[in-house]
């Protein structure tokens, strides 16, 4: 049988480290239950989801689909107003060097 999980692209401990840290109560809630952007919540296996736990793309990456993975991942940050730092940067970079240009579209939470 095969479980899901409902899986957050930016893990809630990644976001903490972001700046989510610093938001109102409200805000943080607003970011857990996100349904207004397809690419902040997805259903994921359960094996897949414990090995991603809280990392960032520095750490993790999925095995699969990475490049639809740095989309989601930039969306979601831009989407929140997380900062991202200069190891996630640049992992973000080397992964997405080996991806076609994409357009973003996002709308500010």
């Amino acid at each position: 049988m095969l479980t899901l999980q409902i899986d957050r692209t930016v893990p809630v401990h990644e976001a903490w480290g972001s700046g989510a840290r610093h938001w109102t109560q409200a805000r943080r809630v607003a970011f857990y239950n996100d349904m207004g952007d397809t690419r902040t919540l997805s259903a994921q296996t359960s094996a897949l989801n414990s090995s991603k736990q809280a990392k960032g793309p520095e750490a993790w990456m999925p095995p699969a689909n990475r490049c639809a993975y740095i989309g989601q991942w930039v969306a979601v940050k831009i989407r929140r107003g997380l900062r991202v730092d200069s190891a996630e940067k640049a992992a973000l970079i080397r992964y997405a060097n080996s991806c076609p240009n994409v357009t973003l579209t996002v709308t500010r939470a």
